[in-house]
């Protein structure tokens, strides 16, 4: 059988001539790589991939993703297995106005059923009653309002100490006070240390967004939480819904993080807002409110999530 050999000089022509294609090759793959690399540029700046913001969906809602700041956003973007546990609660509140102050309010923990039937119609009169009662200052009959909210906890992990926590609170009936609402979130009971490394928050209403960077003089730091006062726009028609998200570097397995949707019932500054310490003592077990400032919120009941991993 005849033997074939290619001799070392041929070989070589061949390696040269073909290089240049496979250099040309191997460029165009840079390329396209490059062109995949800007899929999506958040509220911030935060650049990411297609498959980068498919991760992060995996354990953040769109407006979330919007808003977030690049240091917590590199923690949980190259992620493709983000785990993420919901406590929610829907919550009915009642309330009678005099004069355009709150005489009386009662809070009822719902089904989701109840909230999602309840009538939107007629409490959106009700509140457009009492703004009017507001800005004429007539003294006439109380006046009842019926709102219903949805207030969501969630925690995603990234690593055993990576941790996201968001307090979502979405209203069905728009309130009749726009003031200097306050979400909260804390560590409860947690002996992994804590440290927040970053935050985040927005509030969205009738599909615009509010966005809410880490240096924003709306976040308080207080014993390993933060809060973040929100004034409810004004010229809100059909919704309203408000987040805040906090990145804590913790190790605790199972980790519980307690939040708390607080609602102002009297227009107030944003320096009154934030006149708290975050305390498992406080209103929804985690907003310790000065008596100064106290009796202008609702006192809404907090929720509270326990999430354990086996990494």
């Amino acid at each position: 059988m005849k033997k074939c050999f290619i001799k070392p000089f041929l070989f070589f022509t061949i390696f040269i001539i073909t290089m240049p294609f496979i250099s040309l090759k191997v460029q165009a793959n840079e390329q396209n790589e490059e062109k995949e690399e800007i899929f999506y540029t958040n509220l911030n700046g935060v650049e990411l991939t297609k498959k980068q913001y498919n991760n992060l969906l995996r354990g953040f809602d769109e407006d979330t993703i919007a808003t977030m700041e690049i240091e917590m956003s590199d923690n949980f973007k190259n992620n493709d297995s983000l785990l993420r546990d919901d406590t929610i609660i829907y919550v009915k509140v009642e309330r009678t106005y005099l004069n355009g102050m709150v005489i009386d309010s009662t809070e009822t923990t719902v089904s989701e059923e109840e909230y999602l039937n309840s009538d939107l119609s007629k409490e959106v009169l009700a509140n457009d009653v009492i703004l009017s009662l507001m800005s004429s200052g007539n003294t006439g009959q109380p006046t009842h309002e019926t709102t219903y909210k949805k207030i969501k906890i969630s925690v995603v992990h990234s690593s055993l100490s990576d941790k996201a926590v968001t307090l979502t609170n979405e209203w069905k009936q728009l309130p009749a006070i726009r003031s200097y609402d306050v979400l909260a979130i804390i560590p409860y009971n947690n002996s992994g240390g804590t440290m927040v490394s970053t935050k985040s928050g927005y509030q969205k209403w009738d599909g615009n967004t509010i966005n809410y960077s880490s240096s924003s003089g709306n976040f308080k730091t207080s014993n390993g939480g933060v809060g973040l006062s929100q004034k409810l726009e004004s010229g809100a028609s059909t919704s309203i819904t408000n987040s805040l998200t906090v990145y804590f570097l913790n190790s605790g397995n199972p980790f519980t993080a307690r939040g708390s949707y607080q609602h102002a019932t009297s227009n107030i500054t944003l320096s009154q807002s934030q006149n708290y310490t975050l305390s498992s003592s406080g209103m929804g077990g985690v907003i310790s409110f000065n008596s100064s400032v106290a009796s202008y919120f609702d006192d809404t009941q907090g929720v509270q999530i326990t999430s354990y991993r086996p990494f």
